[in-house]
Formats: structure tokens, sequence, C-alpha cells
């Protein structure tokens, strides 16, 4: 049963890459703009790094040490998330159809998730493997 949840998984994966290629080719052929070489997509990394920071900060209102500011924090920060996020729906919109703008603005955020999450785990297997030496002298 694991096998066919590997291959399930690895299915899901191919298909939402063949999906977003296919969506993009379209996206450059009839509207003329990109998936990632974008203005649009800049917005939307920002609006996920934003939502990032508003769930840590959020997190940490519950901790009495942190109470002091950080619910209001939170809220802008996720205010400013949505609002970065409907911007660049928008100009997706505009210079699309709104169907295949909003569309492409989803596929923008699975897109940017794609790509931002490999380069966390990236980044902290490097730290940690630099800092795990010095952990044990």
């Amino acid at each position: 049963m694991e096998a066919l949840n590997i291959i399930l998984f690895l299915g899901a994966i191919l298909g939402t890459i063949a999906v977003i290629m296919n969506q993009a080719k379209k996206a450059r052929d009839l509207f003329g703009f990109g998936l990632v070489m974008n203005w649009t997509f800049v917005l939307v990394v920002l609006s996920l790094g934003t939502l990032f920071f508003g769930f840590l900060e959020y997190s940490t209102a519950t901790d009495a040490r942190y109470s002091s500011g950080s619910i209001e924090n939170g809220v802008v920060l996720f205010a400013t998330s949505a609002i970065t996020a409907a911007g660049a729906g928008f100009l997706n919109v505009k210079r699309s159809t709104v169907r295949f703008g909003v569309w492409f603005t989803f596929l923008q955020v699975i897109a940017a998730i794609g790509i931002i999450v490999p380069l966390i785990m990236i980044f902290s297997y490097f730290r940690s493997k630099s800092i795990m030496p010095q952990m044990f002298r």
C-alpha cells in the first residue's frame, strides 16, 4: 500500500507540473506574459512571505512574553498578504480574462510554494549541517 501512495504522490506532482507548464505556455502565447518572469509572481511571493511571517507573529501571541502587539502585527501582516495577493490577481485579470486571470494567480501561488519550500529546506539543511559540528565541541 505504501508503494501505491508514493506512486499517487509522484503522479500528483508530475500532473501539477504538467498543468502549470501547459497554462504558462498558454499565457505566453495568448496574453504575452509568463508564469515566473512576471511582476505578479513577485507579488505572489511577497504575499506568501508576509503570510508566513504573519503566522509566526500571530503564533507568538499565545506566549506571555511576546503578547504585546503580536496579535495586531499578525493581523496587519495577514491583511498585507491578502492585499498583495489580490493585487496580483487583479493584474492577471486585467491582462487576460477573468477566469484565466484567477486561475493563473492560483497556479502562481502553487508554483511559488513549489519553489520557496524546497529553497527553505535546502537552506536549513546546509545551515544545520554547518552548525552541528560546532555543537559537539
